[in-house]
């Protein structure tokens, strides 16, 4: 969202949450996602399987009764034993009849706080909006794409494509047909100004744009959790980043060309404006192009340091930082000082 949003505010889509305008539960294929409240009925309508099974029912009738609940206080609720009606609650979970609340925070470590999702599903159109939203992240794409993703027959996919009036066009040497809303082929067909170099981009494995990539990135980078490092239409590298208790850590640099070496350093950079909205100042590079950062070049290490890095502890590290150093009698001298003690029975430094 971060990266799709303009002027992206962590504040305003914490509001969001609050006042339930966007919501967060199983919306698309059994997978938790945000969705607009406005949108909901129609990705249940899509999206949301089967009946209640008696223990189903009696978990849903606990939600509704509580108001909200932890996992395990629904466990209480209901009086079962929480390893035994985990299956059953996560059944009724993918079925999209649960909603998780908001807890001031969108910690992936925190506890969730389930809710009843009391929302019916819409009884028209929905095939044709959620094909729409589909059609928006992630076109050009295929009928047969379109109809995988919604689990449907091709020909129901072909509906609602035509419902919403989405363009066909060949695409490739073998003219393939694909789908594309009329306003993207306005936009394409418009073209756009020169805005100057491209800026190389980190993704998340989940961006649209890597949709059909994925052979590739895991035959060149394995089934890591990495972010694909991408400039124009090619993958280029990628890096190994986590995100640890104050800090943002990266890993492993990885490129095709050590030439893209500063495009990366600055698209990290442009990242760190995310993290600073939750508190997180500091970036720090452990190893990159295959080495650790104290055995890089002078020429890959200007890549950082003329970009307001600090060498540290065989890392490379970035944000607000204290860079003085002072030796050890200094610092005794002046924890002395401060103690009157310098000076007096032999205590010097």
């Amino acid at each position: 969202l971060s990266q799709r949003v303009k002027d992206f505010d962590i504040e305003d889509f914490y509001e969001l949450r609050r006042n339930g305008t966007i919501l967060l539960g199983r919306f698309v294929r059994g997978r938790v996602r945000y969705v607009l409240a406005q949108d909901a009925p129609f990705y249940l309508s899509v999206f949301r399987e089967g009946r209640f099974t008696k223990l189903e029912r009696a978990i849903a009738t606990a939600v509704e009764r509580m108001g909200k609940g932890t996992y395990l206080e629904i466990a209480e609720e209901i009086g079962m034993p929480s390893s035994m009606m985990r299956e059953a609650f996560d059944s009724l979970d993918r079925k999209g009849y649960l909603l998780r609340g908001f807890d001031e925070a969108e910690h992936w470590s925190s506890r969730n706080v389930y809710t009843l999702c009391k929302i019916e599903p819409a009884a028209k159109g929905a095939f044709a909006k959620v094909a729409a939203h589909f059609l928006r992240g992630h076109g050009p794409i295929t009928s047969a794409q379109v109809a995988s993703f919604m689990r449907v027959d091709e020909r129901v996919a072909r509906a609602a494509l035509a419902e919403l009036g989405a363009v066909v066009i060949k695409v490739g040497l073998e003219r393939v047909e694909m789908y594309l809303l009329a306003s993207d082929l306005e936009e394409l067909e418009a073209g756009h100004a020169d805005e100057g170099e491209e800026q190389i981009r980190i993704l998340s494995l989940y961006d649209p744009f890597l949709s059909d990539r994925w052979p590739e990135i895991v035959a060149t980078y394995g089934e890591g959790w990495i972010y694909p490092v991408a400039l124009g239409d090619n993958l280029v590298g990628m890096i190994e980043s986590w995100l640890m208790a104050g800090a943002v850590e990266v890993r492993d640099i990885q490129l095709r060309n050590s030439s893209y070496l500063g495009g990366v350093v600055d698209a990290m950079a442009r990242s760190m404006s995310f993290y600073n909205m939750l508190g997180i100042d500091i970036l720090r590079v452990r190893s990159a192009l295959g080495t650790e950062v104290a055995a890089l070049g002078d020429d890959q290490k200007a890549e950082f340091l003329s970009r307001g890095f600090h060498e540290s502890n065989g890392m490379m590290v970035h944000g607000r930082l204290v860079t003085d150093c002072h030796d050890a009698e200094a610092v005794l001298s002046i924890l002395f000082r401060s103690q009157s003690l310098e000076g007096a029975n032999g205590l010097t430094c």
